[in-house]
């Protein structure tokens, strides 16, 4: 779900209810802009979690490389 869907869904709600307008159930329109919201967080999280995986594999990777030759060389197996 992009950007624009999202300011659109809420701009309509908001520019609606702003001027005392009723048409459908508020409530109603209220949950479908709710649902937009929590769509668009949940792909922007995953999205960002899977970088934050990404990167701390690596880091992880890197660290325990480090780890290993900081042992062999204290320990003069290397």
């Amino acid at each position: 779900m992009n950007m624009e869907n999202v300011s659109r869904v809420a701009l309509e709600f908001f520019d609606k209810y702003s001027r005392d307008v009723l048409g459908k159930k508020p409530q109603e329109e209220f949950e479908n802009l709710s649902v937009t919201l929590r769509n668009r967080i949940k792909n922007e999280e995953d999205l960002l979690y899977k970088e934050y995986e990404r990167i701390h594999e690596s880091i992880n990777s890197n660290l325990l490389t480090d780890i290993g030759f900081l042992i062999s060389t204290y320990t003069g197996q290397y």
